[in-house]
């Protein structure tokens, strides 16, 4: 099955974790993908590229995040 990155903002937060426990290991989303405090934007492009979909919680709040456009922009190019 291919794996998922979740894109999302903080606002987003509990709906995209209840989601990803619905895929399971299927998918990387910052607060089960990453150590706590560790999340750097380099760590969180390079998951980018170990996944096979993106996916976009689109939201106004995501939108206007600046780590999102930067997920969108990576994914874009990969």
């Amino acid at each position: 099955m291919p794996k998922a990155f979740l894109s999302h903002s903080s606002a987003q937060k509990l709906f995209v974790e209840e989601v990803a426990t619905q895929l399971k290991d299927d998918c990387l989303i910052d607060s089960k993908s990453f150590e706590e405090g560790l999340e750097s934007l380099d760590e969180i492009l390079n998951a980018l590229g170990r996944t096979d979909l993106f996916v976009l919680f689109i939201a106004e709040e995501a939108l206007e995040s600046e780590w999102v456009r930067k997920e969108i922009v990576t994914a874009k190019r990969l």
